[in-house]
């Protein structure tokens, strides 16, 4: 949504009015979430952005496997996030190196399980 969040100007100069524009933004992100193994959410700030936030819920909702990111240390609440964030995740990230194993892993784990085509 981030990228096609730059698509709205551009489909509103084409003539389309700014709520369809907005739904084809919706749609293709909606689509993603559906399409994807897992969604890694950034926790940085005070508070966790309104999109990410919708996206979290929606991703848990299809029982996509969730994590989040985090190298930032305020918070809103003085124990942290909202629980309606921390609780659908499986573990949070404070660095890169760790993110990125954790999806290797999940890599590794999607290849073992596909289907294998038999001659």
């Amino acid at each position: 949504p981030q990228r096609d969040g730059e698509l709205v100007p551009h489909l509103i100069q084409q003539g389309l009015p700014a709520k369809d524009a907005f739904r084809v933004v919706f749609e293709r992100d909606i689509a993603a979430l559906r399409d994807c193994d897992a969604l890694v959410i950034n926790l940085d700030g005070r508070v966790v952005d309104q999109g990410p936030a919708f996206e979290l819920g929606f991703a848990h909702g299809l029982a996509k496997q969730c994590v989040g990111y985090r190298t930032d240390v305020r918070v809103l609440l003085p124990w942290g996030q909202n629980p309606m964030i921390t609780a659908p995740l499986a573990d949070v990230f404070c660095c890169v190196e760790g993110l990125e194993a954790w999806a290797r892993e999940l890599s590794l784990e999607k290849r073992q399980t596909r289907p294998r085509l038999v001659k």
